[in-house]
């Protein structure tokens, strides 16, 4: 995938030992945690979210990517923080639109820098901690047993419950593409107005 970017690279940040102990086993497992590409001189950030609980090592968080783009000072959207209503078409929306301050990405670079990102942690997507939550339950927890039941019955009948899928690197690569161009665009429209006042 790297000879399609003007800069690529990945890190494999998470132990996959770590990972199948509190994720259980999926694609998830070999995928890089942290990718990093330039895309149309966009810098772009995909990166696992992976947290064990602070009060209790043997319970985590995450599995789940996030996608980043780092906006420069001349774009129409750049510091206006929180901008959740931003027009881009990117996957669940804009989750998150503000200056990163501190080492997010394992490369300093980005400290101080604006971005706009999203996550694959909404309804429709499957959390890897959340699904291996669910299953630790529903074994441990006879009292939720039934309701256990009932819940994957219904999903198995909705529509809703047949889509859920796991947003691999792939999909999150395309989904910054895809809001890299649609940037683009929209600073390409701006500077046309700025133009003809």
């Amino acid at each position: 995938m790297s000879d399609h970017f003007e800069e690529y690279k990945e890190f494999h940040l998470i132990d996959k030992d770590l990972k199948k102990e509190h994720l259980d086993d999926g694609e998830w497992v070999n995928e890089p945690d942290l990718v990093y590409f330039k895309y149309r001189d966009y810098d772009c950030i995909v990166k696992r979210l992976f947290k064990l609980e602070r009060y209790n090592p043997d319970d985590c968080f995450g599995g789940n990517i996030n996608g980043y783009i780092i906006i420069e000072k001349d774009h129409p959207l750049y510091g206006i923080e929180n901008n959740f209503d931003a027009d881009l078409d990117i996957h669940g929306g804009v989750t998150f639109s503000g200056f990163i301050f501190y080492d997010f990405f394992q490369e300093n670079d980005f400290v101080d820098k604006f971005a706009i990102g999203f996550d694959c942690a909404h309804a429709f997507d499957i959390v890897p901690s959340m699904e291996t939550l669910k299953e630790k339950i529903r074994k441990t927890e006879p009292r939720f047993l039934n309701a256990y039941k009932i819940l994957k019955e219904h999903r198995k009948n909705s529509p809703f419950g047949k889509m859920k899928t796991y947003k691999n690197v792939d999909f999150v690569i395309n989904e910054l593409k895809s809001g890299v161009d649609q940037l683009i665009e929209m600073k390409v429209k701006s500077d046309g107005q700025e133009n003809n006042n």
